[in-house]
């Protein structure tokens, strides 16, 4: 039998009931008393103080990695993972702590946190990428001085021609250019 058939049979059942029927239920709105109100803003307070406070130690791995010359790259690299790490799990925990509070209040707080979160990602992953190229510059830079540094006649000549010098003072100048553009 066609669908149109059973609707037309069954009296109850008219084509608006189906329509809504087929939609989406909406969420459930909470309202919350006076004391549960108080003890969600004093839950969401804390949480957002722990995410500030989190988040200052990712802008501080942010500089480091900024500042950051030979050796200490790597260490201020992997100290900007580890902080990033620790500001997605007490994003995680204040997520859920707003899914659960099932408010409009929240619902809007949430959705605010992800594109906040969405952003800060993309900052962190950007300087981490932007980290790799400088990172192949270096390691490229210490192939260099090792080829360099074989006894050979040729070598030997390059570096008393001065070229070396020169090609490192090119390798200094673009770090050096590198270096600003990362901080404008």
């Amino acid at each position: 039998m066609d669908q149109d058939e059973l609707t037309h049979e069954c009296p109850n059942v008219t084509p608006q009931d189906e329509a809504s029927a087929s939609n989406v239920r909406p969420q459930r709105k909470t309202t919350l008393s006076t004391r549960a109100k108080e003890m969600y803003q004093t839950s969401r307070e804390e949480h957002c103080r722990k995410l500030d406070s989190v988040w200052k130690n990712v802008e501080s791995a942010l500089q480091a990695l900024s500042r950051a010359k030979g050796e200490q790259f790597t260490g201020a690299k992997t100290q900007l993972r580890a902080s990033y790490e620790c500001y997605k799990h007490a994003t995680a925990r204040y997520s859920a702590f707003l899914q659960k509070a099932k408010t409009s209040e929240a619902r809007h707080e949430l959705r605010l946190r992800q594109a906040i979160d969405e952003d800060r990602e993309a900052i962190v992953s950007e300087k981490l990428q932007e980290a790799t190229p400088q990172e192949r510059d270096e390691a490229h830079e210490t192939a260099s001085q090792f080829s360099l540094s074989v006894h050979s006649r040729a070598s030997s000549r390059l570096r008393r021609s001065g070229s070396s010098t020169i090609s490192l003072a090119a390798v200094q100048a673009r770090a050096q250019a590198e270096a600003v553009k990362a901080r404008a």
